[in-house]
């Protein structure tokens, strides 16, 4: 994995943990974003939909510790509650090798980078991905 930015390099978790993030495919629409991989098929939908910008986030197991199904339930609402302004799409983190459970998430467009950011860091996450049309899908280190 190259490394991050300087900014970002504190909060990185241990290797095997980022590269299951890297591993991990990020669900929203039948499309399967992976990091670092191109899909024109995502790419051709960002387009006709008129979007430029997207990242995914989710709310659930905070700095990677598994919470119970009625916890992550109760964070994915609230960050509905705080996106409600922003447009989102329903979405999902899997693990293709079955070794994590699967995470609710949102697809955010063309929101503001730091906006997302800032709620990748309140719900305790260690990255969200992010992505423009006509690039591959990348995680920010928070």
């Amino acid at each position: 994995m190259p490394n991050p930015p300087s900014d970002q390099s504190a909060s990185l978790p241990d290797e095997r943990l980022a590269a299951a993030y890297r591993n991990a495919r990020y669900v929203f629409n039948g499309f399967a974003l992976q990091i670092d991989v191109p899909h024109p098929d995502f790419d051709r939908w960002l387009a006709h939909e008129g979007y430029h910008d997207y990242a995914f986030l989710t709310a659930c197991n905070p700095r990677s510790k598994p919470l119970s199904a009625t916890r992550n339930l109760a964070r994915h609402g609230r960050l509905l509650a705080l996106t409600g302004s922003l447009t989102h799409r329903g979405a999902t983190g899997t693990d293709p090798d079955g070794r994590w459970p699967d995470e609710p998430g949102l697809l955010l467009l063309d929101a503001p980078r730091e906006k997302v950011r800032d709620l990748g860091r309140r719900f305790g996450q260690y990255a969200i991905v992010e992505g423009e049309a006509g690039g591959s899908p990348r995680l920010y280190w928070l």
